[in-house]
């Protein structure tokens, strides 16, 4: 299924066993939202959660970003690839409530 059938979802998640192709797709698929971005008036972002050592760390990276804040204080609309969350959950236990904790905070849905 191409990006485009399901680019109107409010989240997607690939999910899949190691080696099959998901980094790869988030990385094209996000080289192509970029693109886009650069021409239509909203913002990407892309982060690899295997980098992070802590939560905090990911937290800063991630959600006090220049990206972040201009979506957060703007009307514009952000779009999220997030890769690795496997990896980083081997060395941090809090990754996926610590994304979800801050998702929340900062209110993930926006009208577009």
């Amino acid at each position: 299924m191409s990006f485009d059938k399901i680019a109107d979802s409010d989240c997607l998640v690939l999910l899949g066993e190691p080696g099959t192709g998901k980094s790869h797709e988030i990385h094209a698929t996000f080289e192509d939202r970029k693109r886009a971005a650069e021409k239509e008036n909203f913002l990407v972002m892309s982060r690899d959660l295997g980098d992070y050592s802590s939560d905090t760390e990911l937290s800063q990276d991630i959600f006090r970003s220049r990206d972040f804040e201009t979506w957060l204080h703007g009307d514009q609309l952000l779009e999220l690839f997030l890769d690795s969350l496997d990896e980083s959950m081997l060395h941090i236990e809090t990754v996926v409530r610590r994304l979800g904790s801050e998702l929340q905070r900062h209110g993930i849905k926006r009208a577009g």
